[in-house]
């Protein structure tokens, strides 16, 4: 059978999540017994650049796996919505004195279109003609809401939608500094985004909920798009590599000890949840941790990305190493005593931390954390908090209790090989990808 991924980027294991879920994702369909292409419009994003030689050894990389690779340059786009963008010159600025401009600006306003709110959509021709080029017997579509709603109201072929985070407060959040906090709550800016997203909300179920195959990799983003309105989503988990292997307690028994307590945070130190993460880090954790335990540990902040002058300078500590982009992921994890989640918002997957709990780590995280990743349990595969002085005092203990440690190192991989098992998701994945396409499955 072929398929076709439509997917943000050449999938790849280098930018987090997304990307390595769509790497797993086609090499599982590939190793199946399926032809499988990759369709990657080329859209950068600001917080995540990435250079041409990357993309090449990606493309390298998915070419061992005999998929192609095909691109599609698509021209920027506007960040903000025809409604919402200002005066740019004479001609627009005349207009305002004719009453035929103030009534389309109004039913704008009150009743969006998805040109209005996602721009992406407008590319969506485009795609469409490039996707029919590949004849695929379906199309599995992981990329925007815009992208989604576009090609779902042009494309006649069979097709799976997986969607991302939904038009939320947690989306608003990625276009204010680091945290919503009740002063920015009372921004224009603020109320701009949450408008927006309101109306994108009500759209998005709208076009969405007559598609047959729809499916969200979060589990709670999945009960809340239903709540919504969107009966038909179904939840799909994101296929995680097994980085500790069966012998990873051989391993972390083998490691060399720490001198000093030796705390991981891991993510692009400029994407929303490690920006508001480090910023609660900075700001609540550290501050108490110095005092329960000074001296006594090193914090190693690993990730792409740069951080605001603000944050940086709070970090400016001998003991604080900011370590950039880290290529030997597992020796790493392997080398943790603490592996630390300080995200305070409800966003996302969290699946950063099944990939600490594959190697045997002791996961501390913000209870926050809870939301993306429901099989968290407090005392049992994690230390949860609330706060920044509780989770100060929660890595102190880690510290100071060997038996706790292991319990939590245990539960870690005990949760990791009960949910996360690749051979079980990606087993998953291909008979959903076959009933759907095909009409047949064992599973």
């Amino acid at each position: 059978m072929k398929i076709l991924l439509v997917t943000f980027d050449v999938p790849n294991c280098d930018q987090g999540t997304g990307p390595c879920f769509s790497y797993l994702m086609v090499n599982a369909l590939s190793s199946a017994g399926h032809e499988v292409s990759v369709l990657a419009p080329r859209k950068e994003i600001a917080n995540e650049p990435v250079t041409d030689k990357e993309r090449e050894r990606w493309i390298e990389d998915m070419h061992k796996m005999d998929i192609s690779v095909d691109s599609l340059a698509l021209p920027p786009l506007p960040l903000e919505p025809p409604c919402l963008r200002p005066f740019r010159n004479m001609q627009i600025r005349l207009k305002i004195f004719r009453k035929d401009y103030w009534w389309a600006r109004i039913k704008e306003f009150l009743f969006p279109d998805v040109e209005s709110l996602f721009p992406e959509a407008e590319l969506c021709p485009k795609l469409a003609r490039k996707i029919e080029e590949h004849q695929p017997d379906g199309v599995i579509i992981w990329a925007d809401y815009g992208i989604a709603l576009g090609l779902a109201s042009i494309l006649k072929l069979p097709r799976m939608i997986i969607l991302g985070d939904p038009p939320s407060i947690s989306i608003a959040s990625r276009h204010l500094p680091p945290f919503v906090s009740f002063r920015h709550l009372l921004t224009r800016e603020c109320w701009r985004w949450l408008w927006r997203a309101r109306h994108m909300q009500r759209i998005t179920t709208k076009k969405l909920c007559s598609e047959k195959s729809i499916f969200n990799t979060v589990h709670s983003y999945s009960v809340f798009l239903d709540f919504k309105g969107m009966n038909n989503i179904r939840f799909l988990r994101a296929l995680v590599p097994d980085i500790g292997g069966e012998n990873w307690q051989d391993i972390r028994d083998k490691a060399v000890p720490n001198k000093k307590l030796k705390i991981i945070h891991l993510g692009n130190i400029s994407a929303t949840a490690s920006r508001s993460g480090i910023n609660f880090l900075a700001k609540k954790v550290l501050p108490e941790l110095d005092i329960i335990l000074p001296g006594k540990y090193e914090l190693h902040i690993c990730g792409k990305g740069a951080l605001e002058p603000e944050i940086s300078s709070l970090l400016d500590r001998s003991h604080i190493f900011l370590r950039g982009f880290v290529e030997d992921l597992k020796k790493l994890l392997f080398e943790t005593d603490v592996f630390f989640v300080p995200t305070p918002i409800p966003l996302g997957g969290r699946y950063r931390i099944p990939y600490a709990w594959s190697t045997g780590c002791s996961v501390v995280a913000h209870s926050a954390n809870k939301f993306g990743l429901e099989v968290m349990r407090n005392g049992e595969n994690s230390l949860l908090g609330s706060s920044g002085p509780e989770l100060a005092h929660l890595i102190a203990r880690l510290s100071s209790d060997q038996d706790l440690k292991r319990t939590i190192q245990r539960g870690g991989r005990e949760t990791f090989e009960k949910y996360f098992a690749p051979q079980e998701c990606a087993r998953e994945l291909i008979n959903i990808t076959e009933k759907e396409f095909l009409g047949f499955s064992d599973f």
